[in-house]
């Protein structure tokens, strides 16, 4: 469920983001408002994902790297990929501990 929501927050963010820039002219405050949120909430995702990455007890050492590496290096994509393989990867184990 928290993947999820991740998700959710990714999509508005680009959204926004993508809709303000769209909007012509730049003085307008629909387009700055509109930049800005997509930009606040996409920071938010970024921080987030980042966060759990640190925290997640199921990475070792090597796979936290990695991880950190494509989050850092590929920001909004890393994170989403990161995010998509999460959530199969704890969705497979709870179907493997399940029966």
């Amino acid at each position: 469920m928290k993947n999820l929501s991740l998700l959710i927050l990714s999509f508005f963010s680009t959204i926004f983001f993508f809709v303000g820039v769209s909007i012509p002219g730049q003085k307008n405050f629909l387009h700055l408002a509109l930049v800005i949120s997509g930009v606040v909430l996409g920071f938010i995702f970024y921080l987030i994902t980042f966060i759990h990455v640190l925290k997640t007890p199921t990475l070792n050492s090597g796979k936290r790297m990695f991880w950190i590496v494509v989050i850092v290096c590929v920001p909004m994509i890393g994170n989403l990929i990161y995010i998509l393989l999460q959530y199969a990867f704890t969705k497979k184990q709870s179907r493997t501990f399940g029966t």
